[in-house]
């Protein structure tokens, strides 16, 4: 899926100087990495960018995600800066990666993290914005200041950020109901252990969700309440949900990640049901602790917000690298993993 593009020479005025490089990568940020380096690449390659035999001046690169618990981010984390070190062997140009990550979802601290890199020297920012309207006029200053910004996994649409690499939300929240209604035979009461709902792709999650259920006339929401996107989170949310009024009515739950519904998993053995069975689980990320619960029948599935490479993804870093118009948004294909496919597929786990 592509929206508007941006223009090598575009790309010229906001980078600068830099790398040129085209490497395979495994994970999202190592990819977006890659990507800005492309980028700087093209304005090398552009006509307004003047000629020189100077080496590279070393690249300093801020990495913002959501929380820096989570482990997609950390995995995220891990991919950056192994991309770092081996860009920064292969060029004999130093790669710098500045983790400027919250402890936990604030957009506001976000704003404050982008002003930080910029003003200790950042020649680029990628960022999962948890609150994209606290964080757009921090993008936008940056841009203003020379940087690049590139966004992942949850975008600031309005901003001046020059691509934006993340699934299809609102897909993705359907997918899971889907799925969900597949399991449950089409028929249930739903609690749901949601996320931070100023979170762009959340909102877009919880749309895809709404148009999914009103397929199925026998299925309803219960309850829903945000865990923080935490394992501590959705177990103490999922404890509340089994001591309310409701709680015996409860037939499935809906993690909007896979912590959250790795935390309700416990708190419903400690009730004394059997997740999986007694109260089917489905949940968001594919990360590696969810296909082990799933090959323990504890988790039923999970939706993959693929933070692996795709074809469109290389494909638009092969266009940057050759000059061409580089697509503003990156949507990787998503995958569905059952109980069936788990014991396979988990040894393939790189998160």
């Amino acid at each position: 899926m592509m929206e508007s593009v941006t223009t090598s020479s575009q790309c010229a005025s906001v980078f600068g100087r830099g790398l040129s490089v085209l490497r395979t990568s495994y994970l999202v940020l190592r990819t977006c990495l890659i990507l800005v380096l492309s980028s700087l690449a093209a304005a090398c390659g552009s006509s307004e960018a003047p000629a020189t035999t100077a080496k590279p001046v070393g690249l300093k690169i801020a990495v913002i995600a959501k929380a820096s618990a989570n482990p997609v981010f950390l995995s995220a984390r891990t991919g950056a800066e192994a991309a770092a070190k081996e860009l920064s062997a292969q060029h004999n140009v130093p790669v710098e990666i500045m983790w400027l990550t919250p402890a936990q979802e604030d957009g506001q601290v976000q704003a404050q993290r982008i002003a930080q890199a910029v003003n200790e020297g950042a020649q680029a920012v990628l960022i999962s914005c948890s609150d994209a309207g606290k964080v757009t006029g921090a993008i936008n200053d940056a841009v203003a200041r020379g940087v690049a910004v590139m966004t992942f996994d949850s975008d600031a649409p309005d901003s001046r950020r020059f691509a934006f690499y993340g699934v299809d939300d609102v897909k993705t929240g359907a997918m899971v109901m889907d799925e969900l209604a597949k399991q449950m035979g089409e028929k249930g009461s739903i609690a749901i252990l949601a996320g931070n709902q100023n979170a762009p792709n959340l909102r877009k999650r919880v749309d895809g969700v709404k148009q999914a259920i009103a397929k199925y006339p026998n299925m309803k929401i219960i309850k829903s309440q945000s865990g923080d996107f935490t394992r501590a989170g959705g177990k103490e949310v999922m404890q509340a949900f089994l001591k309310s009024p409701e709680g015996s009515q409860i037939t499935a739950v809906f993690g909007h990640n896979d912590d959250m519904a790795l935390g309700a998993i416990q708190s419903i053995k400690e009730a004394g049901k059997q997740p999986g069975k007694d109260i089917l689980i489905v949940s968001i990320d594919g990360v590696r602790g969810a296909f082990e619960a799933m090959v323990a029948g504890e988790l039923n599935c999970t939706v993959e917000c693929n933070p692996l490479l795709g074809p469109p993804l290389f494909d638009a870093v092969e266009k940057i690298a050759a000059g061409q118009p580089v697509p503003k948004r990156i949507t990787p294909e998503e995958g569905v993993f059952d109980q069936s496919q788990a014991a396979a597929a988990l040894p393939t786990r790189k998160y």
